[in-house]
């Protein structure tokens, strides 16, 4: 049992702490940034001008026409979410993935469509983000993935169950342990009367 609880707490050692440390920065964002700024790697991307509010009474342009200028601003880069104008923000939002860009699910490139009239607002281009913030669009994928696709996926999946592995080898190897220590106790005392 020595061996089992050993080799698999070396084994996945590594992978723990990769794992352990994504998901932290990802939890804490604004402390991850912080972090990253203060080593000197920049993060701060600029923020996207507010649009002025569509006027009263007028419709908001189509989404097929904000898609069509929002694929003509990023050539080549794939649709990923569509975010349409509210009461709080005049704009299209559209999350597209570049090549290049490691998350095919939350993609880090965005466009911003001005609702009343279709002009481009606001692009955010995944290949032009500072050293900082390309390491910090790798998180996601490197915390759920390792950037390796469905094996990356799998052998996270495996890293999950390492703790409960290790919980449960470890407690027979001190169960062993203690029925060993139980055992001699008693020889021993038998041995004095």
């Amino acid at each position: 049992m020595r061996d089992w609880h050993k080799g698999a707490g070396l084994m996945g050692l590594g992978l723990l702490i990769l794992l352990t440390s994504t998901g932290i920065m990802l939890e804490l964002p604004a402390q991850t940034d912080s972090a990253w700024d203060a080593a000197g790697l920049t993060v701060a991307d600029p923020a996207a001008p507010v649009a002025p509010p569509t006027p009263a009474g007028s419709q908001p342009i189509a989404p097929s026409r904000a898609i069509a200028t929002a694929l003509a601003a990023l050539p080549g880069a794939r649709l990923a979410w569509i975010e349409t104008p509210g009461a709080a923000r005049a704009t299209y939002r559209f999350r597209m993935q570049v090549a290049g860009d490691p998350s095919y699910r939350f993609p880090h490139s965005y466009v911003h469509i001005d609702a009343s009239n279709g002009a481009v607002v606001h692009i955010v281009d995944a290949r032009r983000a500072s050293p900082g913030r390309s390491i910090t669009n790798w998180l996601h994928t490197v915390h759920a993935e390792a950037g390796l696709g469905l094996p990356g996926r799998i052998v996270t999946f495996l890293a999950g169950l390492l703790p409960f592995v290790l919980f449960v080898t470890g407690y027979l190897r001190w169960k062993k342990r203690a029925g060993t220590r139980s055992c001699g106790k008693k020889g021993h005392t038998s041995g004095n009367s």
